[in-house]
């Protein structure tokens, strides 16, 4: 398997990308803003034993939440009494030290943990605890005990660690984990020092900048190549690993083309298909993956794939390479929580078996360490994952400011009764003749109906004017209904005139007669009359006719 990590920056961001074998695994943002891993002197504004939580301000704009789990050590060599509430755990006013371990998503706050650890490029250092484990990643049992032995002995007497082994450490010599284990000593010292003459809330220490946290996490002896586009950022990478990896100094390289890094290896592209909610298989088969406030759900489907003869054999098939791309994607957008995969039905338990240990091969490999929990009796496999960072989905889109994160508007039928309805309730509480209703064209002419009819035969039914204006900023499901007065007629309604010379600009073809083009011009709906072949064209016109809800015009020779 082909490894590269690739770092792009500019101005607005740092962008980072791990590559396997041509296909996007995991992809990193950096910009200004809170950095998980980094330490905070708080201050506890309040404590919720009902919810078993507290809240600290960390100087954020937003308190962060700090639950009892987070406030007490959880290793094996620590006893937790479990009559221990949260008040017993952490004071009111109290000022800890606590580390980010989740961003702030959407309205929630950072999550944070009195459970200090500090990372370096072999070791990570835990200075609350004296648990020494080693990586689960290392298989091989005489090195596990060997690096469990260094650990041992790296702990001072007087003062004793808890230590992790990283994978990294695979096969280096005591002398390297000892200089690693030094310096984590040393931060953590001057960590305890300025946090002692720091008032709270303050940042501590800020987590490393991106470049150098892929540098120490990802780059290691699977890595072909890590490669930078910026000068700079180059320089700086290389004096990081002849620091912390010597021996990789030679696969760091400097992108020197024209087109840009991320193009060049199919980031961006692959990026724009990890936005989409549906995921095609190389097969012809899909996964649709779906997310809620509480959970993920991910179904997976045949598609276009009609496979062999043998109906088991094809189901079995797409079931084995949605597994594989659904891991994929848990890792790329860093999907947290809980996780529902409904796989095609299968009817052999021999095929279940296959397709429950594939699953769990993919997800060795995943750092937020997924776990299955077994397959329900209606064929749902349920999964958790621990979030590394944020949600890839968090961090480049938010809600749709037009529809509310539904992903579905009111179908223009439904919207124009709606709108009907309130016309007919303004009326009801008012005697002013006049209503002025400000829509988007595309409502706006389905309220019209054929040569305006429809708001012909309302103004009829309730004895009154009422004038449709477009406003185009607005999107389908939104508009404004108003009851004009007299002194602010002039102010707000501008029709066109008629036999009024104009320039237009056709947009679209009118919807009631596709001969006819459309446009809006002074807030006003206009159709041209033989305009409906000349779209994005700006044609001379001349105003025919002018209403209280659209305009017409016919192009001039």
């Amino acid at each position: 398997m082909e490894k590269v990590i690739l770092i792009t920056t500019d101005e607005y961001e740092t962008r980072a990308a791990v590559m396997e074998d041509g296909n996007l695994t995991q992809v990193f943002f950096s910009r200004r803003g809170l950095q998980v891993g980094s330490i905070y002197k708080g201050k506890v504004t309040a404590v919720l034993e009902g919810m078993q939580a507290a809240f600290i301000d960390i100087g954020s704009g937003k308190n962060a939440f700090l639950c009892a789990d987070d406030a007490i050590s959880n290793f094996k060599d620590v006893e937790m009494d479990e009559r221990l509430s949260i008040k017993d755990l952490i004071r009111l006013h109290s000022e800890p030290l606590v580390q980010m371990v989740k961003d702030e998503v959407a309205e929630k706050g950072a999550r944070v943990t009195t459970l200090i650890t500090l990372a370096g490029r072999f070791l990570v250092l835990m200075p609350s605890t004296t648990y020494v484990g080693v990586s689960r990643k290392i298989d091989s049992g005489k090195e596990r005990d060997r690096l469990k032995t260094a650990a041992l002995k790296l702990q001072p007497k007087e003062q004793q660690f808890g230590l992790i082994v990283r994978t990294a450490a695979q096969g280096m010599k005591y002398e390297l984990l000892e200089k690693d284990f030094h310096a984590l000593v040393g931060l953590w010292e001057k960590i305890q020092l300025q946090a002692a003459n720091q008032k709270a809330p303050a940042l501590i220490h800020h987590e490393l900048p991106l470049i150098y946290q892929l540098t120490r996490d990802y780059f290691t002896n699977d890595v072909r190549q890590l490669i930078v586009d910026t000068p700079d950022k180059y320089e700086k990478i290389v004096d990081y690993v002849k620091f912390i990896a010597p021996e990789l100094e030679h696969r760091v390289q400097l992108y020197k083309e024209s087109q840009a890094l991320f193009e060049a290896y199919g980031v961006n592209q692959q990026l724009d298909k990890a936005m989409k909610n549906k995921v095609w298989l190389d097969s012809g088969g899909y996964i649709v993956i779906d997310k809620t406030e509480a959970l993920t759900v991910i179904d997976v489907n045949t598609g276009k794939f009609i496979g062999e003869r043998d109906f088991g054999k094809t189901v079995l098939k797409t079931n084995l390479e949605a597994a594989r791309e659904l891991c994929r994607q848990l890792k790329l957008r860093d999907i947290g929580g809980i996780i529902i995969v409904d796989f095609i039905d299968m009817e052999k338990e021999e095929d279940k078996t296959v397709l429950l240990d594939a699953l769990r091969s993919h997800l060795k490999k995943d750092p937020g360490k997924p776990g299955i929990m077994g397959m329900t009796q209606l064929g749902l496999v349920q999964l958790v994952r621990k979030r590394i960072g944020k949600d890839l989905d968090d961090t480049l889109r938010v809600p749709c400011p037009y529809c509310g994160g539904k992903g579905r508007s009111m179908s223009p039928e439904t919207l124009k009764i709606k709108v009907l309805r309130e016309i007919k309730s303004f009326a009801r509480e008012t005697s002013n003749p006049e209503i002025l209703v400000k829509l988007n064209p595309r409502l706006l002419v389905k309220i019209l109906g054929w040569e305006g009819e429809e708001i012909k035969r309302l103004e009829l039914e309730l004895e009154r004017e009422i004038y449709l204006q477009v406003t185009r900023e607005f999107p389908i499901e939104k508009y404004e209904i108003e009851i004009l007065k007299k002194r602010d007629f002039e102010k707000k309604i501008f029709l066109p005139q008629p036999e009024e010379q104009v320039v237009l600009k056709i947009e679209e073809v009118f919807p009631h007669n596709p001969q006819s083009g459309m446009t809006i011009y002074k807030d006003t709906l206009v159709e041209i009359s033989e305009g409906g072949n000349k779209i994005g064209h700006r044609v001379k016109a001349v105003i025919t006719d002018v209403s209280r809800h659209f305009s017409k015009a016919e192009i001039a020779e």
